[in-house]
């Protein structure tokens, strides 16, 4: 059963699954300017209907038009194949109203009838993503979605008990979502020592060394992403954090300017970054 998802539901509305991750709240790592943006006993899932009839409101009746149909299809669903079609209508109609958190809510509903490994992975996904978009001082808020992702997860790994990516997110979930983090951490560790390649593991256990100010550490696990994909961007940017951390102004610009390299495309945030390269350099002199 789910924690409930409660007024985070209501309140929140993004511009899609697809970039919420990319558009995550992140700030810049150095520890002076911003923070990082970055299973319990499982609870009673609440009925969250209300939660959804006030959304609809809100948006108006022609917008939810095809949302009143496809409802009424689940409805009338007399086969768990017709539930299915209907639960991932709804799914994808949220995704269009740009209201993923009620999307999470149906792919929920979707697994628990398939309850395949690809479909519970894709349910923790969705709930994995939405944690990001979450600010950091809502923290029951971010642990009832981590916590939902963490349960997804659980689901697929007892179908693919092996599945590297969905160990690797429920161990970073029970991290976010379990008054015990130190369970998450050394599943991350053993995962790191079962394959160093799995840059997935590694790269979280550097950024809650970063979050924690272990900035050293933080360094090596950066270091390892970048060796093992030095094409991937962000580990650049939270290199650059590890740099700052340890007051080494220099190389964090340095940092800073390989995100900017593997950041082709992206002028406007490009530019974001240049500006604070100037303000480093002012700091240093």
């Amino acid at each position: 059963m789910r924690v409930p998802l409660k007024q985070i539901i209501v309140v929140i509305a993004f511009t899609g699954l697809a970039v919420l991750l990319y558009f995550a709240p992140r700030g810049y790592p150095g520890v002076k300017e911003k923070g990082m943006a970055q299973g319990g006993q499982q609870q009673q899932h609440s009925d969250i209907s209300a939660d959804i009839a006030a959304v609809k409101q809100q948006l108006g009746a022609e917008k939810t038009k095809k949302v009143d149909f496809f409802e009424k299809q689940l409805s009338a669903a007399g086969t768990p194949q017709a539930k299915v079609s209907a639960l991932d209508s709804l799914t994808v109609e949220w995704d269009k109203l740009m209201r993923p958190f009620i999307a999470a809510h149906y792919s929920f509903e979707k697994s628990d009838i398939l309850n395949t490994f690809a479909a519970w992975f894709e349910t923790g996904n969705r709930f994995f993503a939405l944690s990001s978009i979450i600010p950091e001082d809502k923290q029951d808020d971010r642990a009832s979605v981590f916590q939902q992702a963490a349960e997804a997860y659980e689901k697929a790994l007892k179908l693919n008990p092996n599945d590297a990516a969905a160990r690797t997110r429920l161990a970073v979930c029970q991290v976010e979502g379990s008054p015990d983090p130190m369970t998450g951490i050394l599943s991350l560790r053993g995962l790191v020592t079962e394959d160093s390649t799995n840059i997935e593991a590694q790269l979280n256990l550097g950024l809650f060394s970063l979050k924690s100010a272990q900035y050293d550490k933080a360094e090596k696990r950066f270091r390892t992403v970048i060796a093992l994909d030095p094409d991937y961007k962000d580990g650049y940017w939270y290199m650059a954090g590890a740099m700052e951390g340890q007051n080494k102004p220099a190389e964090a610009v340095k940092y800073y300017r390989m995100y900017i390299q593997h950041n082709a495309g992206n002028d406007a945030e490009n530019e974001e970054v240049e500006k604070y390269i100037f303000k480093l350099n002012n700091k240093k002199n």
